[in-house]
């Protein structure tokens, strides 16, 4: 990640500057069993000092393609495997005010028990599956607060309806 600063000309002319960060594209993954309940991930986030549902992601490394990436998070981070994997849609920018950082959203199906996670390394401390249902409401009570999360929780949904 790094902090950019630029010089700019804005709409009413003046010049002005314009800061921003300049982050990797990265990958989010909605895990969903045949039973329709989906695998979150729950961990401290420092930034925020709170507990944070989520669902597994991460960033693209170089070369990466954000399939592999999302295969490889979903391993890291769950232990799991998918047979299926579906791209919800375009990528999207997480905050476009704020940054360039571009994410993917996939649906992983056909989950399996694959191999050790790196749950620890990754400081993940507990793992849910919930319904759908039951993941609208930690949305709409705040116990899902990573926005990005929210909204791949919500295209996944739309998608399998």
């Amino acid at each position: 990640m790094a902090v950019r600063e630029d010089r700019v000309l804005r709409p009413n002319g003046e010049e002005g500057t314009y800061t921003y960060t300049v982050k990797a594209p990265c990958v989010l993954i909605v895990p969903v069993r045949e039973n329709r309940e989906l695998r979150l991930i729950g961990q401290w986030r420092y930034i925020i000092n709170r507990f944070s549902w989520e669902v597994p992601g991460g960033v693209i490394d170089e070369g990466e393609e954000p399939l592999q990436a999302a295969q490889r998070e979903l391993r890291e981070e769950t232990g799991l495997s998918a047979k299926k994997w579906t791209q919800l849609g375009a990528p999207l920018y997480s905050t476009s005010g704020s940054t360039d950082e571009l994410f993917f959203v996939f649906l992983a199906e056909g989950l399996s028990e694959d191999s050790e996670n790196e749950q620890e390394d990754e400081g993940i401390g507990a793992t849910a599956e919930v319904s759908f249902e039951t993941a609208l409401g930690m949305i709409e009570r705040g116990e899902i607060n990573d926005a990005q999360s929210a909204m791949a929780i919500m295209k996944a949904g739309q998608f399998l309806k």
